[in-house]
């Protein structure tokens, strides 16, 4: 684990949290899938975990994300 975070700089669980979100985003900008269906792909029990976590990564819930990025 230390050898983890001395190469990348973060913590395991913080690179799986951001592979995760990640994904979500190019989901949710590819996709019509709703946002319950893209956290438990993910691996999020409850779409408000995923929120929450999406929008300390992100800076913006997931719905904004979005939506501010339709054309």
């Amino acid at each position: 684990m230390h050898l983890f975070k001395k190469t990348t700089g973060k913590s395991i669980v913080s690179f799986i949290t951001e592979q995760k979100i990640s994904s979500a985003k190019q989901q949710l900008l590819f996709s019509k899938k709703s946002l319950n269906q893209i956290a438990h792909q993910i691996g999020y029990k409850r779409q408000s975990d995923f929120s929450r976590s999406f929008k300390k990564i992100v800076g913006r819930s997931p719905s904004r994300f979005r939506s501010s990025q339709k054309i």
